[in-house]
């Protein structure tokens, strides 16, 4: 049976820290497991400046919390929402960070403040990335709330990449499912 490819996408404010922490991790996990042709993940912000840097307190922190996941700030690049391209035949699972995230993400949609291919898209789920609690901005912090920050991160995302590739390769593994909280169909 041949996998469906599955687009992940991380929402946050500004593309420069929480969604940029869990696409690394995602992507850092989809690599382990060598499923690049399948699956891949993406972040983007609902309030981003194209082309931003994400912040460099980021790097340190995942060199805090997880030495094996190799990210330098200086290869990514800020993304808007507005921008964000989706194939139509891809999955789309889109994981929001806080409460706000997600209200904008549903206001700009409804307003057509987004992507085309993002508005017509017939399968479109919008899910937390924690099932228990936001994740909170570091913007601006120490670096202790960047690791923090991390933490949770690495936490929240390696169960739902857990989930999301048992749900679309069939491993027949079961775990818990994490499509729990807020769902919206858009279209």
């Amino acid at each position: 049976m041949v996998a469906p490819n599955v687009d992940i996408i991380f929402i946050c404010a500004g593309n420069t820290c929480r969604s940029v922490a869990a696409m690394v991790v995602a992507n850092h996990i989809i690599s382990k497991d060598g499923l690049e042709n399948t699956f891949r993940a993406r972040s983007v912000g609902v309030a981003a400046r194209e082309g931003s840097f994400a912040t460099d307190k980021l790097t340190e922190a995942f060199d805090a919390v997880d030495s094996t996941i190799d990210f330098n700030t200086r290869h990514h690049r800020a993304t808007s929402l507005k921008n964000l391209h989706v194939n139509k035949n891809e999955i789309v699972y889109m994981y929001y960070l806080d409460d706000s995230v997600y209200d904008r993400i549903v206001r700009d949609m409804r307003i057509g403040k987004t992507h085309s291919s993002l508005l017509n898209h017939t399968d479109l789920n919008i899910l937390p990335v924690c099932n228990y609690e936001e994740v909170g901005d570091p913007y601006d912090a120490g670096l202790e709330t960047y690791i923090s920050m991390v933490e949770q991160v690495n936490v929240c995302v390696k169960d739902l990449m857990n989930n999301i590739i048992d749900d679309n390769l069939g491993m027949g593994i079961k775990r818990r499912k994490t499509k729990v909280g807020r769902k919206t169909k858009v279209g």
